[in-house]
Parts: structure tokens; C-alpha cells; sequence
């Protein structure tokens, strides 16, 4: 079965990448159907994958709390994963430049972590009680949006880790 984010596209619309129950991804070349490869990524349910904008890099995180790279080309793992803690990462995203990944966990909170150095940026943010299940940064990547399973988006300012405006609910309450 599928991770509940779903597949994700290649930037060059090549490549489909999936996670599923048991840890493992999935690479299919687009053209034709074939799947490229499978490789073990976690050894927990892959709750989300991204790939980097330039189609090099694929964060993939966790039930087992941590987000991993991965180099797109040979499968193989850059770096030590980057670890959010006990929760279970429910969403993963690139920001526009590569430089930054975000992570969205099963507790409400959001880390940036630094692409090359897989240090943590700055400090965890809390949006929420609700798990994070989507993130989005915005064409610059000074703005990274948080959507939680309770159904609000939340706004962060990448720079200072700040709200720069009100919580958006998307369902009437």
C-alpha cells in the first residue's frame, strides 16, 4: 500500500517516488511504467517523500521519527538521518533552493534542517496539537506553510520562526 502522501513527482516529470508500509521506496520511470528500483529506506512506514528541486536528492521521513536523504541517482543515503524525536514525520519538503528541507511531524511540530550539513536550523517550531500533514514553502523560501490534520494552516517565517499572520482555518468549526 501507499504512504498516505501519496507519490511524488520528479521536478523533470521522469521519475514517480513512493513509499509504502514496510520502509521500502519505489522508483518508476514515468514513460513506460518500469519500476526503476526499490530500496529500503526505513524500517518503519515511509509517511512522506519530496524530491529536491533540481530532482538529485529525496528526503523521506518516518513513523520511526526521522527524515533521510537520499541520492536519486544511486540509492544511496547521503548523510546520517536527521532525527525529529519520537514522533512520526508525516510530511517532508525542499525548500525552492535545495538548501533546506522541512519536516512536519505527528506532534505539531515543524524542524528546518540544513540540506548539506543535516544540522538542525534555528529551533523546533510548534504549530499545533494536530499532526502536520502537509508543508509548502512559497516560491521564495522565506515563507513555509504548515497544514495540520485538524484542518488549519499555519504560516512560518523561515529567517526568525515566526507566525507572520493569524492561523488560516480551512474547515468552518
Amino acid at each position: 500500500a501507499l504512504n498516505a502522501s501519496g507519490p511524488r513527482w520528479s521536478p523533470d516529470g521522469q521519475l514517480l517516488a513512493s513509499g509504502d508500509r514496510v520502509g521500502n521506496i519505489k522508483l518508476w520511470l514515468i514513460r513506460d511504467g518500469t519500476l526503476l528500483d526499490t530500496f529500503k529506506a526505513h524500517n518503519s512506514e515511509v509517511e512522506s517523500v519530496a524530491f529536491s528541486p533540481d530532482g538529485s536528492k529525496l528526503a523521506t521521513g518516518s513513523g520511526e521519527g526521522n527524515v533521510r536523504l537520499w541520492d536519486v541517482a544511486t540509492r544511496q543515503e547521503i548523510g546520517a538521518p536527521m532525527s525529529s524525536g519520537l514522533a512520526s514525520v508525516e510530511a517532508v519538503a525542499f525548500s525552492p533552493d535545495g538548501a533546506t528541507v522541512a519536516a512536519g511531524s505527528s506532534d505539531g511540530t515543524v524542524q528546518l534542517w540544513d540540506a548539506t550539513t543535516q544540522s538542525e536550523v534555528g529551533t523546533t517550531m510548534t504549530a499545533g496539537p494536530a499532526a502536520i500533514k502537509a508543508l509548502a514553502f512559497g516560491p521564495g523560501g522565506k515563507i513555509l506553510a504548515a497544514g495540520g490534520k485538524d484542518g488549519d494552516v499555519r504560516l512560518w517565517d523561515t529567517a526568525t520562526q515566526s507566525q507572520p499572520g493569524a492561523t488560516m482555518a480551512t474547515e468552518a468549526p
